[in-house]
């Protein structure tokens, strides 16, 4: 971590605790804030293939959002979402290799990421974004979402109001009550603000924290789906992935690497071929 990083982090958790002090309802709607919050904007340049794309847009909720469209008329599609602090840019291997199989591209950059408007964004957000882009764009065969994407994904698939037939998932965010744990732990946040913290995450969506697993919203798709692991990864840890794997649910295939960690996953030729081999299955 640069020192800048670790100057911003330190004054960030000063606030916080002596916010705490005397409004710690206030303090835990900081912490909430900050958590929803896109701190590092991703600078890939903009690869070549995003020049060949039909670019597109829309406005959601209060946000403008921006994406990307590949051999559009073709029957079958396949949505990308990238994961927090990430953009579309990031899965630009993915494009030819499907549009070369026949099927449409869709890619947008999430709201408060890469080229679209906001700020900040909740996995609630993401979710209703996602169903948003899916209905607008039309004829989504499959999905390729790594991390929080998977998790926003899981949470809007587990419906049953979308006729996606491939589901493929890489390092998703597995399990939020250990998110949040380490989110708590990183900031320092005293057991006051954390109380509050925590109710303002089941405020905003009226459910329990460990609601917006998935592992628990799995068990509620029935479509297939090829979920990706790292046993190094340090962002959504493997160990939480263990007992999705011991249910030994009929649909889901898993496939487990192991020292690419959680962002190096989805950039490796192995797992390109395993997820387009997966959407263009059948």
């Amino acid at each position: 971590m640069k020192l800048g990083q670790k100057l911003a982090i330190g004054l960030i958790r000063a606030r916080l605790h002596l916010v705490g002090v005397v409004r710690p309802a206030y303090a835990g709607k900081m912490a909430f804030r900050l958590f929803c919050t896109p701190f590092r904007k991703a600078k890939k340049k903009r690869p070549d293939v995003f020049g060949k794309a039909e670019q597109v847009g829309f406005h959601f909720q209060n946000y403008v959002v921006k994406g990307f469209v590949w051999n559009g008329a073709a029957e079958k599609k396949v949505l990308i979402a990238h994961g927090f602090e990430s953009t579309s840019y990031n899965f630009d291997r993915y494009v030819m290799p499907l549009v070369k199989a026949g099927y449409g591209v869709v890619a947008f950059d999430a709201p408060a990421h890469g080229t679209s408007s906001g700020k900040r964004v909740n996995v609630l957000q993401y979710a209703a974004f996602l169903e948003e882009a899916a209905q607008r764009y039309g004829s989504i065969h499959g999905i390729l979402a790594h991390s929080f994407a998977g998790q926003a994904t899981a949470l809007w698939l587990e419906k049953g109001t979308s006729s996606v037939e491939r589901i493929v998932w890489i390092a998703p965010a597995t399990e939020v009550t250990a998110a949040v744990k380490s989110f708590v732990d990183f900031l320092q946040l005293s057991p006051a603000i954390t109380k509050y913290f925590y109710a303002e995450i089941e405020r905003a969506g009226g459910k329990e924290i460990a609601w917006y697993s998935v592992s628990r919203a799995v068990k509620n798709i029935s479509a297939p789906i090829l979920w990706i692991h790292d046993e190094d990864d340090t962002v959504t840890p493997f160990a939480d992935v263990i007992p999705v794997m011991e249910t030994e649910q009929s649909n889901i295939r898993f496939m487990v690497t192991k020292g690419w960690g959680h962002r190096q996953i989805y950039r490796e030729n192995k797992v390109k071929k395993a997820v387009i081999a997966f959407l263009t299955e059948g």
